[in-house]
C-alpha cells in the first residue's frame, strides 16, 4: 500500500492509536460468543504458509516480521536482542545466543503475537539442539512462563491448554491445562501418556468446548506402526477439580 507523502508525517501518531485500538478488538473478539469453541489468538495477517502451529525453521523468522508490524511500539527487533515493552514502560529484553557452550546452548527468540485476553506475550524459544518451545511473559509484570505448544485460549480468558505430541528424536507427549490469575499463571491438570510402548497415545488438537470443557484427540498407532486411530476425550472442570470423561 503506498502512503501519500503527506501522511508520513502522522505515521507516528497513527501507529500510536493503532495499536491500543487492535488490542481491544482482538480482546472484544476473544471474549465474544461466550461457549463458542477457541482457537490459538493469533491476529492476522500471517504468512499464508505458516500456520500458527508451523514449525518449520524459515516459518519463526517471518511470522515475526508479520507481527511486529501490529505492535511496533510494544514489541522491538534489533539484530539479536528482542526487546518487549512492558505496561508501565519497563523494557525487557530477549538475547539470541548465537554461539553456544557446554553451558549455554546456542538458541533463537521469536516474537509470536500478543494474546490479549491472557495479558500475555508469546515468544517462540528455538533452540540449536532439541524441539522448539514457547515463553508466556506477562504484559504488566514480566514474569515469564515455558510451555510445550501453542496456547489455546479457553472463551472467557480465564485458561489456556496445551498439547505437544511426541515427535522423532522427541519424548515430550503431554496436554496441560493452565489458569490465569492475579498471581500469574498457575499449572491446574495434566496427563502425561507413555509416548511409546502399550498404551502409548499422544494428545493432539486441543478445542475448548466452554469455559470449562476441553476437548483432544487421543492419536494411536498399532505395534507396526502402520494404522493410526483417533478417538476424542473431554475434561471437565469439577467441584473436585479436573476430570477426563471416557474416551470415544
Amino acid at each position: 500500500m503506498r502512503i501519500s507523502r503527506q501522511l508520513l508525517p502522522l505515521l507516528p501518531v497513527l501507529r500510536r492509536l493503532a495499536v491500543p485500538a487492535a488490542l481491544l478488538a482482538a480482546g472484544a473478539c476473544a471474549t465474544a460468543g461466550g461457549g463458542a469453541q477457541a482457537r490459538p489468538e493469533y491476529i492476522d495477517p500471517l504468512p499464508a504458509d505458516c500456520t500458527a502451529d508451523a514449525g518449520a525453521p524459515d516459518c519463526g523468522p517471518r511470522m515475526e516480521e508479520a507481527q511486529l508490524q501490529r505492535y511496533p511500539m510494544w514489541v522491538q527487533r534489533q539484530e539479536g536482542t528482542l526487546t518487549l515493552q512492558l505496561r508501565g514502560g519497563t523494557p525487557i529484553a530477549f538475547a539470541d545466543v548465537a554461539a553456544g557452550t557446554a553451558t549455554t546452548p546456542a538458541v533463537r527468540y521469536f516474537f509470536r503475537d500478543y494474546l490479549p485476553t491472557l495479558g500475555y506475550f508469546l515468544l517462540e524459544v528455538r533452540p540449536e539442539r532439541g524441539s522448539r518451545g514457547f515463553l508466556l511473559v506477562s504484559a504488566s509484570s514480566g514474569r515469564q512462563y515455558p510451555v510445550e505448544a501453542v496456547p489455546v485460549v479457553s472463551p472467557d480468558g480465564t485458561r489456556f491448554a496445551v498439547a505437544v505430541a511426541a515427535e522423532a528424536g522427541d519424548a515430550r507427549n503431554a496436554v496441560e491445562i493452565w489458569r490465569a490469575g492475579a498471581e500469574g499463571l498457575v499449572h491446574e491438570w495434566s496427563s502425561a501418556p507413555p509416548a511409546q510402548g502399550p498404551g502409548a497415545w499422544s494428545p493432539v488438537e486441543p478445542v475448548w468446548l466452554n469455559r470449562s470443557a476441553l476437548r483432544f484427540t487421543r492419536r494411536t498407532q498399532d505395534a507396526a506402526e502402520t494404522t493410526l486411530r483417533e478417538t476424542q476425550s473431554i475434561v471437565r472442570l469439577t467441584p473436585t477439580g479436573w476430570q477426563v470423561d471416557a474416551g470415544r
